[in-house]
């Protein structure tokens, strides 16, 4: 019967284990999920720049900004 729960412990810490190794893998899975959502905005934005403020003074600084502000959002997520 020793052997049954101790058996049954190493189960359930093995279990506690993959959990917690799943919950950190979610939480880097929806970090690079909202990083990958930003990029698109921020090549969206770089497109628009482009084509439809015509490559003007004002679309560049907003998309110098832009391209700040993202750097820091994401400053400590790799």
């Amino acid at each position: 019967m020793n052997v049954i729960k101790g058996d049954l412990g190493d189960i359930i810490n093995e279990n506690k284990k993959l959990n917690t190794f799943y919950d950190k893998a979610n939480d880097k899975i929806a970090d690079l999920q909202a990083q990958n959502r930003d990029l698109v905005e921020f090549v969206q934005d770089f497109y628009g720049v482009i084509i439809k403020d015509n490559s003007s003074v004002e679309g560049y600084e907003k998309l110098i900004v832009k391209s700040i502000e993202l750097l820091d959002k994401h400053e400590g997520v790799q």
